[in-house]
């Protein structure tokens, strides 16, 4: 009895493994694609992907340039603020971190300025990147004579740079 107890056991626990895998195999045989469904998909994608323009690929590019240079600058403040509190630094040491910080902290402040009065006369698409030595400023659009002349006078107005350390380009994947 104990033997046969065993046996139909082990025998309904195999049948209701073999029940549920056939019923995995039907229901997630209906959610996929058969092979003309899954062709018709793939050709939709690649003429969504050619029918893109270059202005949508370059406000991308634009716009990730952006967050790439705001993910650059928290990095180096983190950088910064640990090596502030590294206990193992001497003073001096310590001294010079903070200064960078500080410094650094500031030239963001500018940029986002200079962006945010920028943006105020129409000039969106517009990042600032100042450093000791000089400041870029990068457009999006394409910017006349007159434009870059209001956006050298904002600079120069906000910062203690004159002329010759202010460049301003149009965005085209350049290497600043």
């Amino acid at each position: 009895m104990i033997i046969r107890r065993k046996t139909i056991i082990i025998f309904i626990s195999v049948a209701i493994i073999f029940l549920i895998g056939y019923i995995n195999l039907n229901m997630s045989t209906k959610g996929t694609f058969n092979d003309n469904e899954y062709s018709q998909y793939e050709e939709d994608c690649i003429n969504k992907t050619v029918n893109l323009n270059l202005e949508e690929e370059t406000k991308v590019s634009f716009e990730l340039f952006q967050l790439n240079k705001e993910k650059n600058d928290m990095g180096i403040i983190d950088h910064l603020e640990e090596n502030i509190a590294n206990d193992k630094l001497s003073d001096i040491t310590r001294k010079k971190f903070e200064d960078l910080l500080i410094e650094k902290n500031a030239y963001i402040e500018m940029e986002n300025n200079i962006k945010l009065i920028l943006e105020s006369k129409g000039y969106n698409k517009i990042i600032a990147i100042i450093n000791s030595d000089n400041v870029k400023v990068v457009s999006d659009n394409d910017l006349e004579e007159e434009d870059t002349v209001r956006i050298l006078d904002v600079i120069m107005d906000e910062t203690d740079f004159n002329a010759t350390q202010i460049k301003i380009l149009k965005f085209s994947n350049i290497e600043l």
